[in-house]
């Protein structure tokens, strides 16, 4: 790390942190997104395809990629109460 910058997050919908974004002409913003309370980032994910990350993802799903395997998979949570897993086959 060579540079450390604290920064004030202020707080926004996910489109008007897009807005922010493309002002100066960043790759990314932090922001406090205002439906969810979470601390985000809005970032460029190739020239035209804008993507967002938070620490918790809304909903009963978690995408990830397994360290082992080095591929995607996804974690959710079953109408019986219990966690299921998806990964794909070797």
């Amino acid at each position: 790390m060579v540079r450390h910058k604290p920064y004030s997050l202020g707080r926004s919908t996910v489109d008007e942190a897009f807005f922010e974004m493309h002002l100066p002409d960043y790759d990314f913003h932090l922001f406090t997104e205002s439906g969810t309370g979470q601390d985000s980032v809005r970032y460029h994910a190739g020239p035209t395809l804008p993507r967002l990350a938070q620490p918790t993802p809304p909903g009963p799903h978690l995408f990830f990629v397994d360290a082992d395997r080095g591929r995607g998979s996804v974690l959710y949570h079953r109408y019986d109460g219990h966690y299921g897993l998806i990964t794909p086959t070797p």
